[in-house]
């Protein structure tokens, strides 16, 4: 259902990137840090870095949901449903997430369950 829902949202391949610049646009940087995002793309993969503080259990939880952003009730967010993230499954059938000591990633057919990663596999 989550597939259907997002793929009707997002009618475009590269709805992703929107999303993940939004993504990056919203996070929190530290005092003094000029917010950086830099796209590398390969044959087999996009890696996207951003110098943001990092992920906190709450931003992990909330890619784990849908309707469930730690940005709701905020002034200056846009998204649709919680479920920007899963964009990304319009490109990818096994996103992962490295950020402040969390290495997980998910798979198509299970979009809100997180499989960790350990350093070692990175």
């Amino acid at each position: 259902m989550l597939e259907k829902i997002a793929g009707d949202l997002y009618s475009s391949d590269l709805h992703f990137v929107m999303e993940l610049i939004q993504n990056a646009d919203d996070n929190s940087y530290g005092d003094g840090v000029v917010a950086t995002l830099l796209v590398e793309l390969y044959d087999h993969a996009v890696v996207v870095y951003n110098n943001e503080r990092g992920f906190s259990e709450k931003n992990m939880k909330a890619l784990c949901s849908v309707n469930d952003s730690t940005k709701a009730g905020q002034a200056g967010y846009i998204g649709q449903k919680g479920i920007g993230f899963k964009s990304v499954f319009s490109v990818s059938d096994c996103p992962e997430v490295h950020s402040n000591g969390f290495h997980f990633k998910f798979k198509k057919d299970n979009m809100i369950e997180p499989i960790w990663i350990e350093e070692d596999d990175n």
